[in-house]
């Protein structure tokens, strides 16, 4: 059987910066918890291995004059991915959480939408806001959404039955946004900068993002989702 041992050693054989450390450590767990659940294993090694301090690094951001030169620059050379980009931008989500969404998904009256995260072992349904600034491009994207299980942006960020890979994503704004355009900057940055702008604008980045640190007190609060949820719907952000 592989043992405690046999995981630490071969994760210290590796010379790994210790967030990278702390991360394989996780995904290992994650798999040897899936084989304990076989009864392919009766242990999981990595129990017992403890975590390595790391230094938490300011997150990147864009600044307005980079925004502005990519926003330009995708309305001027790739038009068919402006929409994403600023659904994206002002969202507050991860790409997959956005690609993942069908038409049902999106309620325009109540400039709402609900997405599929992984919180945990469990994956779970949880509404967004649609906040004023990023109506208009909603109801853009949503005049191409012929069915109601179309995913909001398929191949080519248009509409369609498929749904498509983050991988594809984060090239196509590798090879066409940041490449171009000279900012090396990857497009998951996006959500770094729509959060601080939120948070310089005195609004809440966590009711933003949809984060909870605060989860023993949640499950006595009845009506806080709802409350998280308006109060999404408050934010002020400009597109750019």
């Amino acid at each position: 059987d592989v043992e405690l041992l046999h995981v630490k050693k071969t994760l210290e054989s590796l010379n790994l910066s210790n967030y990278s450390y702390n991360k394989a450590k996780i995904h290992l767990s994650s798999l040897f918890t899936d084989l304990v659940d076989e009864g392919c294993i009766k242990v999981n090694p990595c129990t017992g291995i403890k975590s390595k301090r790391h230094i938490v690094e300011r997150k990147e951001i864009f600044t307005d004059e980079e925004l502005k030169i990519i926003s330009d620059h995708i309305e001027t050379n790739n038009n068919h991915f402006y929409n994403f980009f600023q659904i994206f931008y002002m969202s507050g989500c991860r790409v997959p959480e956005i690609l993942g969404l069908k038409r049902t998904d999106v309620n325009l009256e109540k400039s709402e939408f609900t997405i599929t995260l992984k919180k945990g072992e469990l994956y779970v349904r949880e509404k967004r806001a649609i906040i004023p600034d990023a109506v208009p491009f909603w109801i853009n994207q949503l005049q191409n959404a012929l069915f109601d299980d179309d995913f909001i942006f398929s191949f080519f960020y248009q509409p369609g039955p498929d749904e498509m890979h983050r991988s594809y994503v984060y090239k196509f704004w590798k090879s066409k946004v940041s490449t171009p355009t000279g900012i090396n900057k990857s497009i998951y940055i996006l959500k770094h900068t729509f959060l601080d702008k939120v948070e310089d604008a005195n609004f809440s980045a966590q009711i933003a993002a949809g984060h909870r640190n605060d989860n023993t007190t949640a499950i006595y609060t009845v009506g806080r989702e709802k409350r998280r949820l308006e109060a999404q719907k408050q934010i002020r952000i400009s597109a750019v």
